[in-house]
């Protein structure tokens, strides 16, 4: 199935999102369009308060990123009209053997992301959806507060 892949914007305040249209969801293919979006930002963006790693291997990276609490100027709005900020550290977390092959099922479905709700810890966390109903799965592996993906809540980037 298509689907887009969200890139943070990370320069000043120009306060904006950018999708990506990923194509047909394999592993070569997401790695390569990450790549693509993240070599198109300038590179004084790209190394300034940026910190963008990507592995080959999506099976074993997902992407996190981290909202910050200076960046409080990028926002994105969520599927029941609320908004959450989004900042600028990305990189590709490396995932537990045991979540390898469930990830790569999962790139067969559109992506989804999710923002935490709870406290000062402000994570967001980009997978796939059957990913995504494992919430004490983020608050074991990334100790990254309470990073629940609440399904009505999740912000679906698919394309027709």
């Amino acid at each position: 199935m298509p689907g887009i892949i969200i890139v943070t914007d990370l320069a000043g305040n120009t306060n904006t999102i950018k999708k990506v249209n990923a194509g047909a969801i394999t592993e070569a293919n997401v790695v390569a369009k990450m790549k693509e979006a993240f070599l198109a930002l300038p590179k004084q963006i790209r190394h300034k308060g940026a910190n963008i790693v990507v592995d080959e291997s999506v099976k074993d990276y997902i992407l996190l990123a981290n909202l910050a609490d200076n960046y409080k100027d990028r926002i994105i709005q969520t599927g029941d009209n609320s908004f959450k900020y989004l900042s600028c550290d990305i990189v590709f977390a490396p995932m537990p053997e045991a979540h390898k092959d469930s990830i790569v099922a999962g790139l067969t479905e559109e992506l989804v992301f999710a923002t935490d709700v709870v406290g000062d810890h402000n994570s967001m966390v980009i997978g796939t959806k059957n990913i995504f109903s494992e919430s004490v799965y983020y608050k074991s592996v990334y100790s990254a507060g309470h990073a629940v993906a609440i399904p009505e809540q999740k912000v679906l980037i698919t394309v027709a």
